[in-house]
């Protein structure tokens, strides 16, 4: 992930340490995904803001904001192939109800 304006910063975040992808439809063909990570994110909520999840200041969760929908089997796809004991699927008729949920 890369933010920053004023002071630039990249951050390597493994596919293997992701443990669930959260979808939350923005309607118009976008949604926000939060990546629930299986470690503790190495970093501040406000060091990454706005790429963060609202309000989870204490535990912060990367935040992949208003990208394409066509976008989340892509991520599915490269979570499975991370963690291949793990099973991922995508809930399309889930994400409609309009509160975060798994898409990973």
């Amino acid at each position: 992930m890369r933010f920053g304006a004023a002071v630039p910063k990249a951050v390597n975040l493994p596919l293997g340490k992701i443990g669930s992808a959260d979808v939350k439809p923005l309607g118009g063909g976008y949604v926000d995904i939060v990546l629930v990570p299986t470690e503790r994110c190495p970093l501040g909520w406000l060091q990454a803001w706005p790429h963060v999840r609202p309000w989870k200041v204490a535990d912060p969760q990367p935040m992949l904001r208003a990208v394409s929908e066509s976008f989340v089997p892509m991520l599915a796809d490269a979570l499975r192939s991370a963690d291949p004991a793990a099973t991922v699927h995508a809930e399309p008729d889930a994400t409609r109800r309009g509160g975060m949920e798994a898409a990973a």
